[in-house]
């Protein structure tokens, strides 16, 4: 069950602007809150199905290189996160972990994908919402590895 200080705030988030009201209830429904503590790796419990957009805290993504950790950058409320919006490469697996203590609102993905269909607008919304974060993401790491090269 969601607490209702979560719930007044959901509607102001990116993903929920201006979405029908029985849509919003569909996904309200259909979700959990999960709780982290600062440090949890929270990409080792996060899985293909699943969204999350966090509710209260943050979460850093970062890189490990041979001999260094590259942050990329640091998910506050409001932002959603799923494992196909983290960036993978070859070598490089993502690390996502806790900041500080974080409360997520964990997302069935399938819902997510069955809603977009016949909402446009949530589709739109969850477009703007990864794609803000991952195109600042993906500049960040890109500036990191060239000064790690030099």
């Amino acid at each position: 069950m969601l607490k209702s200080e979560y719930v007044f705030n959901l509607k102001n988030i990116t993903i929920f602007k201006d979405i029908d009201h029985e849509v919003f209830k569909r996904v309200f429904k259909a979700s959990k809150l999960i709780e982290f503590q600062p440090s949890d790796n929270v990409g080792s419990l996060l899985t293909e199905d699943d969204l999350l957009i966090i509710l209260k805290g943050e979460l850093t993504l970062s890189f490990m290189t041979k001999t260094v950790t590259h942050q990329v950058c640091t998910m506050e409320p409001g932002d959603t996160v799923s494992k196909v919006s983290l960036l993978f490469t070859n070598t490089h697996e993502p690390v996502l972990s806790a900041a500080s203590n974080t409360v997520c609102l964990q997302i069935p993905l399938h819902l997510i994908k069955e809603l977009t269909i016949s909402h446009p607008l949530l589709k739109r919304n969850l477009l703007r919402s990864l794609q803000n974060k991952l195109i600042h993401s993906f500049e960040t790491l890109t500036k990191q590895i060239e000064q790690s090269h030099e």
